[in-house]
């Protein structure tokens, strides 16, 4: 993950656990990543040759006047439940809340904390009743750190359980586009791109996500069928 807001940038990479357990009518899953964030400040990027007021100072020892970045453990967890026609999950990133400390001009450090979002979402997949191998999926999700939310709407398109893509929209402000295809067995390739509806689209090209995943058995099935030579019967 690489994301840019203002001068602040979040560089992250993480690997991914879930182990699944069948429950009901579908599965039970549980998952935890972990990785490292690097969080940075492009200090060599500040301008306030500009500024016409004597609020800012050009040589303030708090505006760094080179790249600072740091690195912290990052870990996140989630639960989700799944059938064959609906689902609901929750989860919650930056549970170790990382701190970054970066080092200022005048010795001292500012400390940037990265704050944990908690994501509630569920959906639900229709079959279109003349043609089974199609089908449409809406889903909804919650998405809030305790102070302030943001809701995620959005509808998928599914061919032969392989084929995916659709549209998603944020209530603050956004529209994603969706793709994902099944390469082979439990190989899956997908691209996430999302595209701001605010004025913000005059400064950013919006955020973009390719992801890989693979799911497998780690446990195989025990044998059940027992098998006898006649030789001994």
């Amino acid at each position: 993950m690489n994301d840019r807001f203002g001068l602040f940038t979040n560089q992250a990479l993480h690997v991914e656990y879930c182990y699944r357990h069948p429950l009901g009518k579908g599965y039970l899953s549980a998952g935890v990543d972990l990785g490292l964030i690097n969080v940075g400040f492009k200090g060599d990027s500040v301008n306030l040759g500009q500024m016409k007021t004597a609020y800012f100072d050009k040589n303030d020892p708090l505006i760094p006047s080179s790249l600072k970045s740091d690195m912290k453990f990052d870990m996140g967890v989630g639960l989700y439940y799944s059938t064959a026609t609906w689902w609901v999950g929750a989860s919650y990133s930056h549970l170790t809340r990382p701190k970054a400390e970066l080092d200022m001009e005048n010795g001292k450090q500012a400390v940037v904390p990265v704050v944990g979002t908690m994501y509630v979402s569920g959906g639900y997949k229709f079959r279109l009743p003349h043609n089974k191998e199609w089908a449409l999926t809406p889903s909804a999700m919650v998405m809030s750190d305790f102070s302030s939310w943001d809701v995620n709407l959005t509808l998928m398109c599914d061919y032969l359980n392989k084929y995916r893509w659709g549209l998603g929209y944020r209530i603050l402000g956004s529209v994603n586009v969706l793709v994902n295809i099944d390469i082979i067995s439990g190989l899956t390739i997908g691209y996430t791109c999302e595209i701001p509806t605010s004025r913000l689209i005059s400064e950013s090209f919006g955020t973009h996500e390719i992801y890989l995943a693979y799911s497998f058995e780690i446990l195989k099935p025990k044998r059940t069928n027992k098998y006898k030579s006649v030789r001994y019967l």
